[in-house]
């Protein structure tokens, strides 16, 4: 967070000193000139664009930078208090088995009439018991100063939004119909493009011994791959998405129309048809016609049609991608990959939080405490190349949780059961489920 804070205060330096530049370069400029003229317009323009830029940066990178250190006070009160919770926790548990032993040690010497005895383990008993709600105590207090943290946190991500948002809506900068709409709507264009060729394409392979309707089913993906492909190729071109992306599409689109160019082997497969329903080899003739149609798509392009149908049933998920304002409150960015990978924070009826902490890092992402069960600490967002890496390491702590909700201590909480649900999610995640 501080790092990325600092980069942008770069930036704002950098574009200070290139305004500084133009700046002295427009000084010394001679007039006179129409074009001269102009260009000292155009000049000024730009310099009050850039300074306008450098304010918005600049003040963006201090926000993140002030809250980074409020994020790094809230993680080291929350650790702190979570050690001394968990120390008292056991403190606690032990007390109480002091108690216990102590009470059957005094019902024992009642038993033997031993009034002194029972006496004296009767009073270390109710001691220990004394010392249990202590420590009792000292967890709630911890509990509370770590809410307290977490409190804090969120003001001081709330007060950085604040301030990048003011800087960014009075400084006149306003973002391109591409950026406020036309991106938008070209992804929902090209996701929808690409079903419905996907579909039409599988619906004319099924339905190719129908006339009209095959060929009509195939022009259809044609068209639709074609769409997809021109609409993937302006969404990389604006880096919203990758090339690797555009060139499936572009492919898809290839494939459809090698599909429009073999009509004629369809309508051959339908001749076929007709043959064997006449001939009544239904099983042996059919399977021919239908092999005759596929390969009038052109020789290889027909098996690898085929593939890319098998391919495209299972749909691998998309990343979810960090933001500015993600980068700035990374838990709105937990909350985000937790929706879209559809991960319950829940268990035994209890809700379950995701905290940051310094202690772990890409080596170690996830940690969850028995002694916290309601609560999956995992590392900084740095520490995860990708939004998938981050909903594995949820969906594996979160098996950890529900099983100390549960009540379930020492070989009842594996690694195995946890390594299964992040193994479900990451079939999910490559579409194979």
């Amino acid at each position: 967070m501080r790092a990325g804070g600092q980069h942008y205060v770069q930036t704002a330096d950098s574009m200070h000193n290139a305004a500084a530049t133009l700046r002295a370069l427009n000084a010394g400029a001679s007039s006179g000139s129409k074009s001269v003229e102009a260009l000292k317009k155009d000049c000024a323009q730009v310099l009050s664009d850039v300074e306008k830029a450098e304010n918005r940066y600049r003040e963006a990178g201090n926000a993140l930078i002030d809250y980074a250190y409020a994020l790094d006070a809230a993680q080291a009160i929350t650790l702190h208090a979570l050690i001394a919770a968990q120390n008292a926790l056991e403190a606690a548990t032990a007390a109480r088995r002091s108690a216990a032993t102590y009470d059957r040690m005094a019902l024992d010497a009642h038993g033997l009439q031993d009034t002194e005895e029972q006496t004296r383990c009767a009073r270390l008993a109710g001691s220990y018991r004394s010392d249990a709600a202590e420590y009792d105590a000292q967890v709630a207090t911890q509990r509370q100063i770590a809410a307290q943290a977490v409190a804090d946190r969120d003001a001081a991500a709330n007060r950085a939004m604040e301030r990048i948002q003011q800087a960014t809506s009075q400084d006149g900068l306003k973002d391109s119909w591409w950026d406020d709409w036309g991106a938008k709507i070209t992804t929902i264009i090209a996701d929808v493009a690409q079903w419905v060729a996907t579909i039409a394409g599988v619906l004319a392979m099924l339905l190719c011994w129908v006339p009209v309707l095959g060929q009509a089913l195939l022009a259809i993906a044609a068209i639709a791959g074609i769409v997809a492909a021109v609409a993937n190729i302006l969404l990389a071109a604006t880096g919203e998405r990758s090339w690797t992306e555009a060139l499936i599409s572009i492919g898809f689109a290839v494939l459809g129309c090698v599909g429009l160019g073999g009509l004629k082997g369809v309508l051959g497969a339908l001749r076929a048809g007709a043959g064997f329903v006449r001939g009544g080899g239904l099983a042996s003739m059919g399977a021919r016609g239908l092999a005759s149609g596929i390969r009038g798509l052109g020789g290889e392009g027909a098996s690898s049609l085929m593939a890319v149908v098998r391919n495209r049933l299972s749909v691998a998920q998309r990343h979810v991608e960090k933001t500015l304002g993600d980068a700035l409150n990374p838990s709105e960015f937990v909350a985000k990959v937790v929706k879209e990978y559809g991960i319950n924070l829940r268990g035994s009826g209890q809700k379950i939080e995701v905290s940051f902490s310094e202690v772990l890092n890409a080596g170690n992402p996830g940690r969850v405490y028995e002694v916290a069960p309601q609560i999956i600490h995992i590392a900084n967002l740095s520490h995860f190349a990708s939004s998938d890496e981050l909903a594995l390491t949820i969906a594996h702590e979160l098996n950890h949780c529900r099983a100390y909700l549960k009540g379930l201590t020492g070989p009842a909480v594996t690694e195995d059961a946890a390594y299964a649900a992040e193994n479900a999610l990451r079939d999910w995640i490559n579409g194979l489920r």
